[in-house]
């Protein structure tokens, strides 16, 4: 798992080479656009097109039918049942290509945040590193090796089960700090840059499959070690869209749903 995921990071990271220098809000509208069109894509190869659009006219005929005989009871009522009937029926034919959108989905959302949920530090930035052990016994064996161009800040912060340290970034670039404990040591990943979409691996877990599939940055800790997880507490992203300023889940949903249906005419998909 965790070599597959290392592969689909490393094919991330040469797709957002291009922008990785733009604003945050074009790289943002580019990828949604592209999954929107994907998506629709997807789901025209693997679903039945036919019965779909079979199902979608006999909706619009139940409709026409509640509006043209409304003061019939009884027909109303017949096409009421008629739609909730075909509606169950296009779910249905909805059902294949929404389980095979489902892992890649899970995979590029992983990949997204890692590019554009969190802002990288620059020289003289200060943020949190946290570890997160398992046994609160250990909380007082652990310590800090630091490379040259990172320092620390302030000293630790052992709380019963996490040690937090305030690092401080002196220069640009890729760090590998290392944690101490119980004779072992484990490292973590930091990167120092100016370019806006870096990946970013925000967190090292332990191997189980879904922190692997939510947090794949990075090998996953050995399933015996003393810790949990590994943190560096990034900054969180704004995206700035006008009246929107948030979380950049939002504006890319309406993105890619809006790409996806100016394109499903041109790519003859019933959706």
């Amino acid at each position: 798992m965790s070599e597959f995921l290392s592969w689909v990071s490393g094919l991330f990271e040469l797709l957002f080479a291009p922008v990785q220098r733009v604003e945050p809000v074009y790289g943002l509208a580019l990828v949604s656009v592209l999954t929107g069109v994907l998506l629709v894509l997807v789901f025209r190869f693997t679903s039945n097109q036919k019965e779909i659009k079979r199902v979608k006219d006999r909706i619009k005929a139940h409709l026409l039918e509640v509006r043209l005989f409304q003061d019939q009871f009884g027909v109303v009522l017949k096409a009421h049942l008629h739609l909730l009937q075909c509606t169950l029926s296009y779910m249905k034919h909805s059902l294949k290509p929404l389980a095979v959108m489902l892992l890649p989905m899970v995979l590029l959302l992983a990949q997204l945040e890692m590019h554009l949920g969190r802002v990288p530090p620059r020289p003289n930035d200060t943020f949190l590193l946290v570890a997160r052990l398992g046994d609160p016994a250990g909380v007082e064996q652990v310590s800090l090796i630091l490379p040259p161009g990172l320092t620390l800040d302030a000293p630790a912060l052992r709380l019963r089960q996490e040690v937090n340290w305030r690092l401080r970034a002196e220069e640009y670039g890729d760090f590998e700090v290392g944690l101490a404990v119980a004779e072992r040591t484990f490292t973590k990943q930091i990167r120092v840059t100016a370019e806006p979409l870096a990946r970013l691996s925000a967190r090292r877990v332990r191997a189980s499959i879904i922190q692997q599939l939510l947090y794949p940055g990075e090998s996953p800790l050995p399933d015996d070690a003393p810790l949990e997880a590994i943190e560096v507490r990034y900054p969180a992203r704004r995206i700035d869209f006008g009246l929107y300023q948030g979380h950049w889940l939002v504006p890319f949903f309406v993105f890619s749903l809006l790409a996806g249906f100016a394109v499903k005419g041109l790519l003859r998909t019933e959706i």
